[in-house]
């Protein structure tokens, strides 16, 4: 039993406490090194292909169930500050889902037009947000639903609601 409850704690601390514990200079190296990774990732012709039919089977399969379906495009911090060695990845699936016409809502633009594009997202993280980054989010979503692009539910309130 103790040896279950040592190796659960080992897998924990690994999985957990290391991310927790690293420097920001130390995370931000791991974000950078993961969008390097990304970026070789899509540009293997192999990888794009094999998503591009997965992408065309989902959308068929959702076609098939009547269910409507929207991608959202959230940006990644790399690919705000360096464009140029980052972008690949968004620029090549926002590509896909335009020639297979499948509806997405990208947040690249809000947040680009941001002052403080680091103040959006969380200290030594680049892919999860602040409270701001969120509510560029928001208002990215409420966006897209005016323009017809994502199906925006009505928001009842507590008084109006029926019992």
């Amino acid at each position: 039993m103790g040896l279950t409850y040592a190796g659960r704690f080992v897998e924990y601390a690994e999985q957990t406490l290391k991310p927790l514990l690293m420097t920001r200079e130390k995370t931000e190296e791991y974000h950078t090194k993961w969008m390097r990774t990304a970026v070789r990732y899509w540009k293997d012709d192999a990888n794009r292909e094999s998503l591009m039919r997965q992408l065309g089977q989902f959308k068929e399969e959702m076609s098939n169930q009547r269910i409507p379906f929207t991608f959202l495009i959230f940006p990644e911090r790399n690919d705000l500050q360096h464009p140029d060695a980052y972008s690949l990845p968004r620029e090549a699936i926002t590509d896909m889902l335009r020639q297979l016409d499948i509806n997405y809502c990208d947040a690249y633009g809000a947040f680009a037009a941001e002052k403080d594009v680091d103040s959006l997202f969380l200290a030594g993280d680049s892919v999860h947000y602040t409270p701001e980054g969120h509510s560029v989010i928001k208002d990215v979503l409420l966006s897209c639903g005016q323009a017809g692009i994502v199906q925006v539910s009505p928001v009842f309130h507590a008084e109006s609601s029926q019992p």
